[in-house]
């Protein structure tokens, strides 16, 4: 797939993204390779299934898994979106 960084080492990786969902949002991070927040996630991945809670909560669990960052945050109206990148192996 083509995209930033290195590969992915997926043996690392798949006890934390056993989830489609979480899957979906570390390919899409990968491949677009810039700093992501919830809802860009939302409108990239395209699924009425996901909704914006789903993948910020799933975005949380990868990043206490370590395998996300959180970049920095940006004003999105009245509120605060958190940007994530991710975290690659060293």
């Amino acid at each position: 797939m083509e995209g930033g960084g290195p590969p992915i080492d997926w043996e690392d990786f798949a006890p934390h993204i056993a989830h489609p969902a979480r899957e979906a949002i570390v390919e899409a991070i990968r491949r677009i390779d810039e700093p992501l927040s919830a809802p860009d996630l939302k409108r990239i991945l395209d699924d009425p299934r996901l909704h914006l809670a789903y993948v910020n909560y799933h975005l949380t669990a990868l990043a206490k898994a370590g395998m996300l960052v959180e970049f920095g945050e940006r004003a999105a109206g009245s509120s605060v979106e958190t940007l994530y990148l991710l975290k690659w192996p060293e």
